[in-house]
């Protein structure tokens, strides 16, 4: 499945031709969140005579969801009044959309990895203390360790 980023809205997005009628599936707005991948999820359509498209369905759902995924593959399917759709039944169609929202995570991680960038040659940065500590720098103490410091009884001990 080759995936694809418009710049435009950032939506990632792939293209599947059957016999010149071609299904698009966009994703939009994908974000992390505590219960897992979530995303508006689109399911277009485009004829092969009048190269028109048509927006079938969409949802914003958790990406792992299957009854989400089914719900939004059905009602597409059902959007479909040309010959189209008994070239592709609605399990090709379900089975697509499992594949696109599986690696649309993958994807999205690979496609924004941080890259190695070029720094000012003539820049030295002064040490107070090489090479740990940068003139200007801030010092951070790390959380754990200080959330120890300051949960002990006055004995010492670490405070439940």
């Amino acid at each position: 499945m080759e995936y694809k980023r418009r710049k435009s809205d950032d939506a990632i997005y792939v293209e599947h031709n059957v016999e010149d009628h071609i299904i698009t599936l966009r994703a939009e707005n994908l974000r992390h969140t505590p219960t897992g991948l979530h995303a508006d999820v689109s399911i277009l359509y485009t004829e092969p005579e009048t190269h028109k498209r048509y927006a079938l369905e969409s949802n914003e759902f958790n990406l792992k969801r299957m009854e989400q995924r089914t719900k939004l593959s059905r009602a597409a399917h059902g959007m479909i009044h040309n010959g189209f759709k008994s070239i592709y039944p609605e399990n090709k169609l379900r089975s697509l959309l499992k594949v696109f929202c599986d690696g649309l995570g993958d994807f999205d991680s690979n496609d924004l990895a941080p890259e190695e960038v070029m720094g000012n040659p003539d820049y030295s940065p002064t040490w107070l203390l090489k090479p740990f500590l940068l003139q200007g720098a801030a010092l951070s103490c790390t959380r754990r360790r200080f959330h120890q410091k300051l949960h002990r009884n006055a004995d010492g001990r670490q405070r439940p």
